[in-house]
């Protein structure tokens, strides 16, 4: 439930992800494919972490 300060509303990030995912499953009753474009691949030393991704411009990558 968001709560109300100074006369704002004020959301909680797991009531927005909630209510977007309620919207799309009421707007797109089927299986669907949202194709997305990266801006910046790093890898992060302290963690070890690093996208794979082989060939950036000819593989598309779905989730």
């Amino acid at each position: 439930m968001p709560e109300i300060s100074n006369d704002k509303t004020i959301f909680s990030i797991l009531e927005v992800t909630n209510s977007i995912k309620k919207t799309l499953e009421k707007r797109y009753t089927n299986t669907y494919w949202i194709k997305t474009e990266m801006n910046k691949l790093n890898h992060y030393s302290h963690s070890g972490h690093c996208p794979d991704n082989a060939d950036l411009q000819s593989v598309p990558s779905v989730i």
